[in-house]
């Protein structure tokens, strides 16, 4: 019995931001009446830490759709506000932005756009200050042909259907393939292969078929050697 037997893959290169943005204390004030000394948080609204990491979220999906960037992919994976209060405006946001591309170039171009964006945001909204800190940087990752070929044909001989992948999730084999010829399989995922997920399952038959083919694949690189 046949069934899909995923081949290889390449790691997409990837740059994680983290944004910290903190509104100076803007409309500050003396109340002669009653002594009291704050931020008026009525003058905050125009600079909203929340709304000003909103605008983020968004324009990183517009890069996205563009199509500018190539398979450019983006998300902010961590969004929390201070002081987190369903009637004060945000006076602080901390955010990341996780952006990944398998071509270095147009990665580098689109974080370039960002770091402009992220200038005007910040130029353009009175109050507001935004600093960044990158977290990772990585990139792009091809691996072995020669092993990949391997692979396939284990999957070949086992009579399984099998296609190339592209990963956009980090793996240790893209350390391991700074070392030594490297290479990945992959088995057939329920649920259009979702990953990353609760959801993720893969059939007791399925992970057969990729141990099948990952024990083929290593006896053969071990008497032979990638061709």
């Amino acid at each position: 019995m046949t069934g899909p037997a995923p081949d290889t893959i390449t790691v997409n290169g990837h740059r994680l931001w983290r944004s910290l943005m903190d509104l100076a204390e803007i409309g500050a004030y003396d109340d002669e009446r009653t002594g009291l000394r704050g931020v008026n948080r009525l003058a905050l609204t125009d600079a909203d830490a929340g709304l000003a990491a909103a605008r983020i979220g968004v324009h990183l999906r517009a890069m996205v759709d563009s199509g500018a960037y190539g398979e450019l992919r983006a998300t902010v994976g961590h969004l929390a506000v201070h002081p987190d209060l369903t009637n004060i405006v945000p006076a602080r946001a901390e955010l990341t932005v996780d952006l990944r591309n398998p071509d270095d170039a147009r990665m580098a171009r689109a974080e370039e756009d960002l770091a402009a964006f992220l200038r005007t945001l910040e130029d353009g909204t009175p109050g507001l200050t935004l600093t960044t800190r990158r977290m990772a940087k990585t990139a792009y990752v091809p691996f072995d042909e020669r092993v990949q070929k391997v692979i396939a044909q284990a999957a070949d001989d086992h009579g399984l259907e099998h296609l190339s992948l592209l990963s956009g999730a980090g793996h240790d084999a893209q350390e391991i393939a700074a070392l030594c010829p490297t290479a990945m399989v992959f088995v057939r995922g329920e649920y259009d292969g979702i990953s990353h997920n609760p959801r993720e399952y893969s059939t007791p038959e399925a992970c057969a078929h990729g141990v099948d083919v990952l024990a083929t694949t290593l006896l053969r690189l071990a008497t032979q050697g990638p061709s």
